[in-house]
């Protein structure tokens, strides 16, 4: 409903739960860490969405968001909230 421009591929989506399990077969030590819940605040903090060229107050703002984000996400059943996540892991074998 907020109207914040991304950049992605054409095609680009969510992984859904079986596809996650799938990746788990191959690279069984799978960890996912989830990022971007306040961080979806940033193009409303920062000036033109350059936090090198923002104001000092709104970049500690912007690391104040990234602390809170950092620990909310933290939270096993509160890590879904993010917008965004990276997988990580080795390759059985």
């Amino acid at each position: 409903m907020i109207p914040i421009e991304t950049e992605h591929t054409q095609g680009e989506r969510p992984l859904v739960q079986a596809e996650v399990d799938l990746i788990r077969k191959y690279a069984p030590d799978l960890s996912v860490r989830h990022f971007s819940f306040l961080g979806r605040l940033d193009p409303f903090i920062l000036t033109q969405f350059n936090y090198e060229r923002s104001s000092a107050i709104r970049r500690a703002a912007v690391n104040l968001t990234d602390a809170i984000d950092w620990a909310v996400l933290s939270v096993p059943y509160l890590a879904k909230l993010g917008g965004s996540g990276v997988l990580y892991g080795h390759v059985a074998g």
